[in-house]
């Protein structure tokens, strides 16, 4: 999409009640509100109390406007250190992503939007190129370079979020019932010492053995001296 496609100039005329900055900021906290299914030009513009053609004068599109929203989001993401050894420097980079989820939770949304449909945003690919040039520099080329980016992002990105999930075991046992009274003290068991688990530990297991995993993608490639 072209950069003149993303955020329009307000024609002259009556000066307008919002500025970009004061759409963009609204569309975050709205998307953050309703989800990406409910999100709508319409429905910001209710929000807002302004008529939708208002917000099309800034942002040419729904899609638009997410990108524009998804460029605030992951504007200051910092990349790891390219020096480190490619194991650090993929777990800073999936610590630095779980950091970011948890300071901007509508971050999880616009994932989702640009993993699984196809958008994409500059901020979003400075996130991944990093990631990238690791693995060409580890030596993977073509389809193996493509696979391990694509398994990885997957483990990755399905983990991450999974930690970030609020629901806990209880929730469950009341699910199940009488169903499945006979695993129900199981469950109980199970919840009461799950309280007395360190999330940080659970994420640095999980990192680990995507790391683990990531090194048998690696193999015996020999390192490039180029990359991207």
């Amino acid at each position: 999409m072209e950069a003149d496609q993303r955020t329009r100039t307000p024609a002259r005329g009556r000066p307008s009640r919002f500025t970009a900055e004061q759409v963009l900021e609204a569309a975050t906290g709205f998307l953050e509100e309703v989800g990406l299914e409910k999100f709508s030009m319409h429905g910001l513009g209710r929000r807002l109390g302004a008529p939708v053609m208002t917000l099309y004068s800034y942002y040419a599109s729904r899609e638009a406007l997410l990108d524009a929203v998804a460029e605030s989001v992951f504007r200051d993401f910092t990349a790891p250190d390219a020096t480190l050894a490619w194991r650090d420097s993929i777990q800073e980079w999936m610590y630095a992503v779980y950091a970011q989820l948890q300071r901007y939770p509508v971050s999880t949304m616009l994932m989702k939007w640009i993993h699984w449909g196809g958008h994409g945003s500059p901020s979003w690919f400075r996130i991944w190129l990093p990631v990238a040039n690791v693995l060409w520099r580890e030596g993977l080329r073509d389809e193996r370079l493509a696979f391990a980016v694509d398994w990885f992002g997957t483990q990755a990105w399905s983990f991450i979020l999974a930690c970030l999930k609020t629901e806990r075991v209880e929730t469950l046992a009341v699910a199940l019932g009488q169903d499945f009274a006979d695993g129900i003290d199981i469950l109980i068991k199970v919840q009461s010492d799950y309280q007395n688990i360190d999330p940080r530990q659970t994420v640095s297991f999980g990192f680990e053995v995507i790391l683990d995993g990531l090194d048998k993608l690696i193999g015996t490639a020999a390192p490039a001296a180029d990359a991207i």
